[in-house]
C-alpha cells in the first residue's frame, strides 16, 4: 500500500495531526498506524491545561492551545474550565502565569493556614482558570473528521517493526504487511517502537490517579487545586461525583513496557502529599483509579527531523497525554515534513461527534 502520509499513534497528538492534516490538505491520503494498546495516556488522561505558560517557545505554544481548547469548547461540551488555584510555597519562584494570581479565602484556604501556621491566607491561591478536555472524546472526533471528506484515510492497527528511508519516501514494515508513504510522522510516545535508536527521548514517568474517598473534600470554588513542588493536582473526576489526585510516581525508568500496576508505596507517597501539601482534609481513603506511563523529556516537547531523510519527523516529550501541547505540535509536525508554511496557526476541530 502506497499513501502520502502515514502517522504513527493514535492518542491526542497524532489524533491531532490527522484532523490538522485532514482540514488544510483535503485531498491527502492518510493512514494512521497504531498498536492497539488501550492502557495509554490519551486514553486515561484528566486532560487538564493549566494556565503555568512557561516562557518563550513554551508560552506561545501554551497560547495557543487555551485559545484553540476554548474555541473548541463553544461547541462541544467536552471541554469545561474550571477556576484555577495552586498551593504556594513561597521558597520556590513563582512561574509564568496566563493569569494574574490573587489569594483566596476559602474554607480551604482557612484550614491550610490554620494547619500551617500562617495567619495569613497566602497559601492558597487562585489564577484564573484551567481547561479539563475529555481527551479520549476529542481524539475519537478528531478521527471521525479524518475519515469524511475527499481523499483516503485508513486506520490500520499493527505494531510497526522497522522505518526506513527510500528515494521516494519512507517504507514501514508491518506485522501483515509492508506500508510506504511520502511523509512520516510518529507520535506515539512512550509506546512507540518504530524508532528505537534513532530518536532519543527523555525518561519514562508513571502517573497514577486515585479516587479521594472522605468527609471533607475541596471545596468546589477551589475548582483544579494544583500542587507544583509535588508535581499532583486534585480535581472533579469527569463524572461530576468526586475528586481526583494525580501524582508523579517516583518511579522513573526508561521502559515503557514495564508495570503498569499501582504499589503500595505509590500509595503512600500521594498519603505524604495530601498530609503535607491538604492537611486537615481528613481523607481516609484513597483508591487506585489508573496508572499508566506517560513520555516526557528533561525540558520541552520537540519535533525531530529524522535523520534519514526529508519528509519525516517525530515529535518527542509531549509529556502525560499531551493535550496541552497537542494543537501546537500538529502544526509544528506538518510543517517539519513539508506539507504546511511553518507559520500557519491551527483551528480547532469540529467535535459535535464526540
Amino acid at each position: 500500500m502506497a499513501t502520502d502520509l502515514v502517522v504513527l499513534g493514535a492518542g491526542i497528538v497524532g489524533a491531532s495531526v490527522v484532523a490538522e492534516a485532514r482540514r488544510r490538505l483535503p485531498g491527502l491520503s492518510i493512514v494512521l498506524l497504531d498498536d492497539g494498546r488501550r492502557v495509554s495516556a490519551s486514553a486515561l488522561s484528566a486532560g487538564l491545561v493549566t494556565p503555568f505558560c512557561g516562557e518563550g517557545l513554551r508560552r506561545r505554544r501554551s497560547l495557543q492551545a487555551f485559545a484553540h481548547y476554548q474555541a473548541l469548547g463553544l461547541g462541544w461540551a467536552g471541554v469545561s474550565q474550571l477556576p484555577f488555584s495552586y498551593v504556594h510555597d513561597p521558597a520556590q519562584a513563582p512561574r509564568p502565569l496566563l493569569f494574574e494570581a490573587r489569594s483566596v479565602a476559602s474554607p480551604l484556604a482557612e484550614v491550610l493556614g490554620r494547619y500551617r501556621g500562617q495567619r495569613t491566607l497566602g497559601t492558597l491561591l487562585q489564577a484564573g482558570h484551567a481547561l479539563a478536555v475529555d481527551v479520549p472524546g476529542l481524539v475519537r472526533a478528531c478521527l471521525a473528521l479524518g475519515a469524511t471528506g475527499p481523499g483516503r484515510f485508513e486506520r490500520v492497527e499493527a505494531r510497526v517493526e522497522r522505518v526506513s528511508r527510500e528515494a521516494a519516501g519512507w517504507r514501514l514494515q508491518a506485522a501483515g504487511g509492508t506500508l510506504q508513504a511520502r511523509h512520516l510522522i510518529v507520535a506515539a510516545g512512550a509506546r512507540g517502537n518504530a524508532l528505537d535508536g534513532v530518536v532519543q527521548g527523555g525518561s519514562i514517568k508513571k502517573i497514577v490517579a486515585f479516587d479521594l474517598q472522605g468527609p471533607r473534600p475541596p471545596d468546589t470554588a477551589e475548582g483544579v487545586i494544583y500542587l507544583p513542588g509535588r508535581k499532583a493536582f486534585v480535581m472533579r473526576n469527569r463524572q461530576g461525583d468526586g475528586w481526583l489526585l494525580s501524582i508523579t510516581s517516583e518511579d522513573w525508568r526508561n521502559d515503557a513496557e514495564g508495570d503498569l500496576s499501582v504499589h503500595s508505596h505509590e500509595t503512600r507517597q500521594a498519603r505524604r502529599i495530601l498530609d503535607e501539601e491538604l492537611p486537615g482534609l481528613d481523607i481516609h481513603t484513597l483508591r487506585p483509579r489508573a496508572a499508566f506511563d506517560s513520555y516526557c523529556s528533561d525540558f520541552e516537547p520537540q519535533v525531530v527531523r529524522l535523520p534519514q531523510g526529508p519528509g519525516a519527523c517525530a515529535l518527542v516529550g509531549a509529556s502525560g497525554s499531551g493535550v496541552r501541547f497537542a494543537p501546537a505540535l500538529a502544526c509544528e509536525a506538518l510543517a517539519a515534513v513539508g506539507l504546511i508554511d511553518s507559520d500557519s496557526p491551527s483551528s480547532p476541530v469540529n467535535s459535535r461527534e464526540a
